[in-house]
C-alpha cells in the first residue's frame, strides 16, 4: 500500500507540481501516455531552463526513484505469497521487475533527452521507455486483478470444503 501510495503522490502531485512550478504549465514527458517527439522535448528543455534540469534531475533523483522501487517491491510481495505455483510467481514477478526497471532506465533517458533535445535517438529511445512504462504498468495492474481472482477462488473453494480456520464441517 505504501508503495502505491507513493506511486500515486508522484504522479499526482510532483509531477504536475513541477510542471506547474518549472515548465509553465507544460506536462512532463513521463505524462505523455503515447509518447512524445523531438519537438516536445525541445519545448520543454526550452521551458524549464537549466535551472529546472537540474530540478527534473533531483525529482527523479527521490520521489521518481522510490516510486517504482517501492510499487515493485509490494506487487513482488504480493503476488509472492499470494501464488503457489513457482513458475506462475516467477513470471508475475518478471512484470512487476521489468515495470520498475523500465521506469528507473526511463527517468534517466528522459534526464538525458532533455538535456541533449536535438540528439533524435535519445528522444526516441526516452519516448519508446514512457510507452514500456505505461504498457508494463498495465500488465501488473492485469497480473493483480488475476492474482486477487486466483485468492477469491481459493478462498471460495476452502470454504466449500470446510478448510478455512475455525470453521467447522458439517458432517
Amino acid at each position: 500500500m505504501i508503495g502505491l501510495a507513493i506511486w500515486a503522490y508522484y504522479h499526482a502531485v510532483v509531477l504536475p507540481g513541477f510542471s506547474e512550478r518549472a515548465a509553465g504549465g507544460m506536462s512532463v514527458p513521463e505524462l505523455q501516455f503515447g509518447g512524445f517527439d523531438q519537438s516536445y522535448i525541445a519545448q520543454f528543455s526550452q521551458a524549464i531552463g537549466d535551472t529546472g534540469l537540474g530540478d527534473y534531475t533531483g525529482v527523479h533523483a527521490t520521489t521518481g526513484l522510490f516510486a517504482p522501487l517501492l510499487f515493485a517491491l509490494g506487487m513482488l510481495l504480493f503476488f509472492g505469497l499470494n501464488t503457489a505455483k513457482r513458475a506462475v510467481k516467477w513470471l508475475f514477478w518478471l512484470v512487476a521487475l521489468a515495470y520498475a526497471l523500465v521506469f528507473v532506465l526511463g527517468n534517466r533517458a528522459l534526464e538525458a533527452a532533455v538535456a541533449s533535445p536535438d540528439d533524435a535517438a535519445l528522444v526516441s529511445s526516452a519516448s519508446g521507455l514512457v510507452i514500456a512504462r505505461w504498457a508494463l504498468l498495465a500488465a501488473v495492474i492485469v497480473v493483480a486483478l488475476i492474482v486477487n481472482i486466483m485468492v477469491v477462488r481459493r478462498k471460495l473453494n476452502d470454504f466449500a470444503q470446510g478448510k478455512l480456520p475455525g470453521q467447522h464441517p458439517r458432517d
